[in-house]
C-alpha cells in the first residue's frame, strides 16, 4: 500500500453547498482559551486522505485529552475505482477537560497497529483544577 497522507481541519460546522463546495465554520487556529476552570466544547473534523486504495477501509480515530483519557471510534470509507484517496466529515468530537494541555487526535486503519497525529490542539485554561487539588492537598 502506498504512504497515505492527511490534511484536517477542524471547526465548529461544515456545510455543503449544492455545487459540492464545502463551507467551514469557525477553523480552529492557534490555542484554545477559556476564562473558566474547565473547557467543553464539541467540534467537526474535516479530513483528506490521499494515496488511499480503492476498496472499503475501517478507519479508527482516537482523541486523547490533557489528562492522558482516550476516546475511540470507527469509521468506513468506500473508495471507487480509478480514485486514490477520500474526504470524510466527522460531527459532534466532543473536547472536554480540566486542565491546560493539548488534545491529540490520531488516526489509524483498522488492521494496523501504528497510530498516526493528525492533529495537535492546545487548550489553556484560566484556573487549571489540578493546581487547586494540589493547593487542597498542602
Amino acid at each position: 500500500m502506498p504512504a497515505i497522507r492527511t490534511d484536517a481541519i477542524l471547526c465548529d460546522g461544515i456545510h455543503q453547498e449544492v455545487n459540492g463546495k464545502f463551507i467551514l465554520v469557525g477553523v480552529m487556529a492557534g490555542v484554545l482559551e477559556t476564562n473558566g476552570p474547565f473547557f467543553k466544547s464539541d467540534f467537526c473534523l474535516y479530513v483528506n486522505f490521499h494515496g488511499l486504495p480503492e476498496g472499503k477501509h475501517n478507519i479508527d480515530l482516537k482523541l486523547t485529552s490533557p489528562e492522558k483519557k482516550s476516546t475511540q471510534t470507527q469509521i468506513s470509507a468506500f473508495i471507487p475505482e480509478g480514485v486514490m484517496g477520500a474526504t470524510l466529515q466527522i460531527t459532534g468530537i466532543p473536547f472536554n477537560t480540566e486542565q491546560s494541555g493539548s488534545f491529540v487526535l490520531s488516526w489509524k486503519l483498522s488492521d494496523s497497529k501504528k497510530w498516526t497525529t493528525l492533529l495537535e490542539v492546545p487548550v489553556e485554561l484560566s484556573v487549571d483544577m489540578t493546581e487547586i487539588s494540589a493547593l487542597d492537598e498542602s
